[in-house]
């Protein structure tokens, strides 16, 4: 099956989709290829969160290609403030982004996210994924893509979102490289934790690349654990 992504296909004016593979059977990939070139796609994303290697060949032989693997790692929220140090000079400094905050933030975004695959895989260019990104940062801010934006001026930001009525999900989540090792990071992650328990949910969720050793380990000082882990494989049409 092939799910039009429209945010992403009008963002930049090209039609991008997700396919949703059977089990690797290849004949059914086919079918859904040669579908979707009849219908103008131009870019397919496959997600694939198991080791199935029957399925990955058969992605390959299609002409699907390794475009991240990623790592989603959860905590319980109470669990978060156990390992956490609040350092009140920082704290203070954070606030909720708002609308007037919008341009500062995109010339932010730009330097934070060079690692994710929009900068890595050849179907986008530079300026779609600094396009991207301008554009989820700004439907952040405005409640679109995120509940509430976390941000310190000019250093770092996080963006909340509650997924059900108990768990939430950290978006975004970005320091300037100069201002780590500084305790900015620790900050705005506690701050958001601290609103997701406000707002009742008992967990929180967060992916980042495999490649992302220091995020990573990050996390990790924090008793989050590892819950899955993601292969995303893309293929061109044309």
């Amino acid at each position: 099956m092939i799910k039009e992504l429209t945010w992403d296909s009008e963002l930049i004016k090209r039609k991008i989709g997700s396919l949703t593979v059977d089990a690797g059977n290849i004949s059914y990939l086919r079918n859904a290829l040669e579908q979707a070139e009849k219908e103008g796609f131009q870019y397919l994303l496959c997600r694939l969160t198991s080791q199935d290697t029957k399925v990955i060949r058969t992605l390959e032989s299609q002409g699907f290609y390794l475009t991240d693997i990623g790592v989603t790692f959860g905590i319980k929220t109470a669990d978060c403030f156990r390992h956490a140090k609040k350092t009140s000079k920082i704290t203070d400094t954070i606030t909720a982004a708002a609308k007037k905050d919008i341009p500062d933030l995109k010339k932010l975004i730009r330097s934070l996210f060079a690692e994710s695959r929009f900068y890595h895989d050849p179907f986008y260019s530079t300026e779609e994924a600094d396009k991207l990104y301008r554009a989820w940062i700004e439907n952040s801010v405005k409640g679109q893509e995120a509940d509430i934006v976390f941000h310190i001026p000019q250093t770092g930001f996080i963006t909340c979102k509650t997924k059900g009525q108990h768990a939430g999900n950290i978006v975004l989540f970005g320091v300037r490289k100069r201002s780590r090792g500084k305790g900015y990071g620790s900050a705005l992650l506690l701050r958001a934790m601290e609103w997701f328990a406000g707002q009742g949910m008992d967990s929180v969720s967060v992916r980042t690349q495999l490649k992302n050793r220091h995020g990573m380990n990050f996390y990790l000082s924090f008793g989050f654990f590892i819950k899955e882990y993601d292969l995303m494989f893309g293929k061109m049409i044309r």
